[in-house]
């Protein structure tokens, strides 16, 4: 609905509107309060649900998915895509204004996801989530060809993300990357400096070669992926 015809609407109008809503849910009639509560209605995506990205059918849509809350009990979660170069959503911003919380998923490489928090209204805004996406074939399920169907499931990834981030760029591995390979159990720091200065991908004077297994240790440290105890270097637990 547009804007003006929202406000062309009685209040009377609304109230049926409301009804024929609660109506499309007939399995609500016996939900208590507080099973209402902790239902969840997804609309995907706001594209195909909205008029356009306009303030004005922002805000209309924004009325609309508010009745369904009213009428439901239900939290509403829309679904919405990012400009295609990934860094904001598209059209108006009162989609961030109207929205108790908005948070961004954005796909990095093949394996992982980032969750990032852009607005919570009721609550401190969280640290970034990163997920691992593991692939599942699923069962029984195949097209014409007889090639089973798989999909993703989004698990708990901050470690794997962590060495996915510091041991590649793009398509080619890293110094940390080198490093971290070089690493199959206990070893001192002294032993792991002359495999790394001695590898194959490392060039240059010694000196150089030397910073960069300083830089590489330091990332690998701080990126939780190594422990460095006193001169002795291990892979760290997940």
């Amino acid at each position: 609905m547009t804007p003006q015809q929202v406000e062309a609407m009685t209040e009377a109008e609304q109230a049926e509107r409301v009804a024929v809503l609660d109506g499309n849910f007939p399995e609500l009639a016996g939900f208590t309060p507080d099973e209402r509560a902790r239902l969840v209605v997804i609309v995907d995506t706001y594209a195909q649900t909205a008029a356009d990205d306009e303030k004005g059918a922002v805000s209309a849509f924004n009325k609309n998915i508010r009745r369904l809350i009213e009428a439901t009990g239900a939290d509403v979660v829309v679904l919405d895509h990012l400009q295609k170069s990934g860094g904001e959503f598209m059209g108006s911003l009162a989609k961030l204004g109207d929205a108790d919380g908005m948070v961004k998923l954005t796909r990095k490489g093949d394996r992982h996801a980032l969750l990032t928090c852009e607005k919570l209204k009721d609550a401190p805004e969280f640290e970034p989530i990163a997920l691992e996406l593991l692939p599942v074939e699923l069962e029984g399920v195949a097209d014409h060809a007889g090639r089973p169907y798989g999909t993703l499931i989004a698990t708990e990834g901050s470690q794997t993300y962590r060495q996915a981030k510091a041991v590649t760029k793009g398509a080619k591995t890293t110094a940390a990357g080198v490093l971290l390979n070089l690493i199959h159990e206990p070893v001192t720091k002294a032993t792991l400096r002359e495999l790394f200065t001695n590898h194959e991908s490392q060039t240059g004077e010694l000196k150089s070669r030397q910073k960069a297994f300083n830089r590489a240790l330091e990332i690998l440290v701080n990126s939780g992926l190594v422990t460095l105890n006193g001169e002795l270097v291990d892979k760290a637990t997940a």
